[in-house]
């Protein structure tokens, strides 16, 4: 037997350390490139944003202005969603999820779960691949659409719209949200006190975030709010943008003894750079025992 795998080597030996540093080789290299791959994965930090897979601007102009949008500004916005659609697309969802604001996070996704649950899961079933566009400021349309390998080779005009907006500290507002902007302004009356903290705007409503506080001994009943034309939101020329009173829970219109009630009120208020609310309304509230219209400037 050991005669045999002798002479077998003397006629083969050439062939045999060809195909022994071919198959070496191979190892080699496969092992070389998994060991790049991993280390260069690990050279990028959560928050350090590269440009990686680039996609086409539509446009350098705003398109609701149609003013050019100024270069760095334009780069900027390029490359933080570049990255961040690229994190969703290669399931690096932490990377994702820490561009997002800290007022994105506290008013759309609380926790890396929900942001997974109600955003990824929603858009992200499959690759995806986009275009930008500037829309107003530093909001840009986003149109997601299946990648044409997913889709079998066919163009489809079906996609997924949303807006980013770049905030000041850099970081990303998705799901359509503009910004937050906090807010103090009060009205007190004997037996009850009105406070507005704070509104929200989207691209295609406002929240406003109430506090009422009942300075009574009796439960204070605010079923004013079953009628939408009761509340309101009102600019500067007189346009009225009534509320979403249906979305308001029933155990949220009763407001027990010297208790604060928290309230998150929508609007049907699109986004738009010119419009500047000037008060929200409250009518038929019952104020010191008269239904009365309660004004708030803002």
């Amino acid at each position: 037997m050991i005669h045999k795998i002798r002479r077998w080597y003397r006629d083969n030996k050439i062939k045999f350390w060809i195909l022994a540093i071919i198959i070496l080789g191979s190892v080699a290299l496969i092992h070389y490139f998994n060991n790049y791959i991993s280390t260069t994965r690990k050279e990028i930090p959560i928050g350090q944003y590269t440009l990686t897979n680039p996609t086409t601007i539509k446009s350098q102009v705003s398109v609701t202005t149609a003013k050019p949008v100024d270069k760095k500004e334009l780069a900027n916005a390029n490359s933080l969603i570049n990255n961040f659609i690229y994190y969703l697309n290669e399931g690096e969802y932490k990377n994702a999820y820490y561009m997002l604001s800290d007022e994105c996070k506290e008013e759309e996704f609380p926790s890396e779960e929900l942001f997974i649950e109600n955003y990824v899961n929603r858009i992200f079933n499959e690759y995806k691949t986009y275009n930008m566009q500037n829309w107003v400021d530093m909001t840009y349309k986003i149109e997601y659409r299946d990648s044409l390998l997913d889709n079998g080779g066919k163009v489809t005009d079906n996609f997924i719209r949303d807006y980013i907006t770049i905030t000041d500290d850099n970081k990303l507002n998705i799901n359509g949200m503009i910004r937050k902007n906090q807010r103090s302004k009060k009205i007190e009356y004997e037996d009850i006190q009105i406070s507005v903290k704070s509104s929200i705007l989207y691209m295609d409503y406002a929240i406003y975030e109430l506090e009422i506080t009942n300075k009574t001994k009796q439960n204070y009943n605010l079923d004013f709010l079953s009628n939408p034309n009761n509340v309101y939101i009102e600019d500067r020329n007189s346009v009225r943008y009534y509320a979403y009173t249906n979305e308001i829970n029933e155990s949220d219109k009763i407001i027990h003894p010297y208790m604060t009630k928290a309230l998150k009120i929508k609007f049907i208020s699109t986004y738009s750079t010119d419009k500047q609310i000037s008060n929200i309304v409250l009518k038929n509230m019952l104020i010191d025992g008269e239904y009365t219209e309660v004004k708030i400037d803002i």
